[in-house]
């Protein structure tokens, strides 16, 4: 009887183990493309190379979106606002180089 309760404390540990193990979580991705627009316009009144379409003809804003989903982060919060159109500004905002 002894070694039936021992088997069977010792079988509920194991199985314990097991079915509280929870699933691993997904990194949070920040995605700030209701600024793309803002950034556009701000960019386009600063006359910076960057707000030009694509080779492709896709408007900065499109780009930005696109970017964006693919989960590439070129903050475009911080592109709306920056001073001018300094490549050092531009890749703080978008942590390039």
């Amino acid at each position: 009887m002894k070694y039936f309760i021992i088997l069977l404390v010792g079988f509920n540990l194991i199985n314990c183990n097991t079915t509280n193990v929870s699933p691993p979580r997904e990194p949070v991705v920040v995605k700030d493309t209701l600024f793309c627009k803002d950034a556009e316009i701000h960019l386009t009144e600063l006359s910076c190379e960057i707000a030009k379409p694509t080779k492709k003809g896709l408007s900065f804003e499109e780009f930005c979106k696109q970017t964006q989903d693919s989960g590439i982060f070129i903050n475009p919060k911080c592109l709306s606002s920056i001073a001018s159109c300094d490549q050092n500004l531009i890749d703080q905002c978008t942590n390039s180089r």
